[in-house]
C-alpha cells in the first residue's frame, strides 16, 4: 500500500509540473484555465435549470395520465414516442429553432442546451411519476 501511495504521489508531481509548463509556456491556456470554476458554474446552472423544469414537467404530466384514464390513452403513447426519439435527434431541430428564435444570440444556444438536457431527463421521469402513482394501493 505504502508503494502505491508513493508512486500516486509520484503522479500527482508529474502532473502539477506539467500544469506549470503549460502554464508558463502557454500562457493562453492558463488564462482559460481560470475560467474553468466559472464555466463549471454555467454547467452546472443549465443542469439544474433543466432538471427543475424536467420536474415540473414530469409531475404534472404523469399526475395527469395517471388521474385521467382518457388523457392517458393519447398521453402515453406520445410520451413513449418522444423517450425512443435519442437526444441527437432533437438537436438539429431544437439548435435551429432556438438560435432562430433568439435571432443568433449565445442566449438561444443556451435554451437549446437545457432543452436537450431537459429531453434527456423528462420522459423517464414522467414514466416513473405515472408508475409510482398508478401502482400506489388501494386500502
Amino acid at each position: 500500500m505504502r508503494g502505491l501511495r508513493g508512486r500516486l504521489r509520484i503522479l500527482a508531481g508529474i502532473a502539477i509540473l506539467v500544469a506549470i509548463v503549460v502554464a508558463v509556456v502557454l500562457p493562453q491556456a492558463a488564462w482559460n484555465a481560470a475560467h474553468l470554476p466559472l464555466l463549471a458554474l454555467f454547467s452546472t446552472t443549465r443542469m439544474v435549470l433543466a432538471y427543475l423544469l424536467s420536474l415540473v414537467f414530469a409531475i404534472t404530466y404523469g399526475a395527469t395520465a395517471a388521474t385521467n384514464k382518457k388523457a392517458a390513452v393519447i398521453m402515453l403513447p406520445v410520451l413513449d414516442v418522444l423517450q425512443s426519439v435519442p437526444i441527437l435527434g432533437f438537436f438539429p431541430a431544437a439548435l435551429v429553432f432556438f438560435v432562430a428564435t433568439f435571432q443568433g444570440s449565445p442566449v438561444g444556444i443556451e435554451l437549446a442546451v437545457v432543452f436537450l438536457i431537459f429531453t434527456s431527463m423528462a420522459w423517464n421521469m414522467a414514466f416513473g411519476v405515472y408508475e409510482a402513482l398508478t401502482t400506489i394501493p388501494v386500502d
